[in-house]
């Protein structure tokens, strides 16, 4: 995913001016420039949250299939994709992103 990018529109005072106000101007961009990436982050946090709600809720559900259909038992490879989601879902939560 990719950050959205902050403009804080025209930065040129035209060949001097007040410093002061200058000041005041890069001071109220700065916090504009906060509240706007504080937002972004929420709003992917928020996305991050859905996903791994959605994870579990396919994980349990492929799982539970999987097993009644004696998949599992029977089959390496739908062990190792199973194991595969589980460790997945379990990097996504420690926060040391995908797993391999």
């Amino acid at each position: 995913m990719t950050i959205d990018a902050y403009d804080a529109g025209l930065l040129n005072d035209f060949g001097g001016g007040d410093v002061n106000w200058w000041q005041d101007y890069l001071r109220a961009e700065l916090g504009r420039a906060h509240d706007f990436y504080a937002a972004h982050i929420e709003r992917i946090e928020a996305l991050n949250g859905r996903a791994m709600h959605l994870i579990d809720r396919l994980l349990d559900y492929r799982v539970g299939e999987l097993t009644s259909q004696g998949w599992l038992r029977d089959n390496d490879n739908v062990r190792a994709i199973v194991a595969d989601m589980a460790a997945l879902k379990a990097a996504s939560l420690s926060g040391q992103g995908e797993a391999k």
